[in-house]
């Protein structure tokens, strides 16, 4: 399941499955609710931001976003969607997380990174940049810091962080002291990998839940290589 809040609203969203809102009293289907229109998607991943919800179809080909203020709402209004079948650079691929940034829609494909300008006005918006070679392995290691997104690649942990000065998207290897250990824990994995960050704490965690490990990585600075000290629970 991936849990958004959103507009008083709390809404669940699972692979194939009709997903479900809760309001402080009631819990329901969505297009059980007055306010639904359209057809609500049924993939894993969906985020709220730039005033509306945006979420996945289960064959994690398409995004749809709903109307303005109204995630319950997917077919009037400003709602829409993108096949980004036509989008991925380097032939086709499929959506495994969703994330805001600086202003950006930012897209992990398994193998490349899509960047959306413009995600207030989806009917507006375009692509402004694309990153290939680079994906991401596991939905719930995305973590947004702030200043910076978080996620696990298949090259390690990696740090996104755009410069909108330079108009470039620099990439930070922080696992690159453990990452042959991380990475074969992590391919061997057979239960969804989690991930969390402590703004307070400025730390990255990484939990490996079939191999019982847990990567603690220090977020307060980088070494001179550009990675982060690592600590293995």
């Amino acid at each position: 399941w991936k849990g958004v809040t959103f507009n008083g609203y709390f809404f669940l969203f699972q692979d194939s499955t009709d997903p479900i809102y809760y309001d402080g009293t009631t819990c329901d289907l969505v297009e059980n609710s007055g306010l639904y229109s359209g057809t609500v998607p049924q993939g894993n991943e969906v985020i709220a931001a730039f005033g509306r919800l945006w979420a996945v179809d289960a064959n994690k080909r398409v995004i749809y976003w709903s109307d303005l203020l109204n995630g319950f709402s997917w077919n009037t209004g400003s709602a829409g969607s993108i096949n980004l079948n036509k989008v991925w650079a380097d032939q086709s691929d499929e959506i495994v997380a969703l994330a805001s940034h600086n202003g950006y829609l930012v897209i992990f494909g398994k193998r490349q990174i899509l960047v959306y300008s413009g995600p207030q006005d989806p009917a507006t918006m375009q692509l402004a940049d694309t990153i290939v070679g680079v994906g991401c392995l596991a939905r719930d290691s995305v973590q947004n810091t702030g200043q910076d997104l978080i996620f696990l690649a298949d090259s390690g942990v990696r740090s996104f962080n755009r410069v909108i000065q330079e108009k470039s998207l620099p990439m930070r290897d922080i696992s690159k002291n453990v990452r042959t250990d991380l990475m074969t824990l992590a391919l061997s994995q057979g239960l969804p990998i989690k991930s969390a960050y402590s703004e307070d704490e400025a730390f990255y965690l990484l939990t490996l839940p079939t191999s019982n490990a847990v990567y603690c990585f220090d977020m307060r600075g980088s070494l001179q290589d550009g990675s982060h000290r690592a600590t293995l629970w």
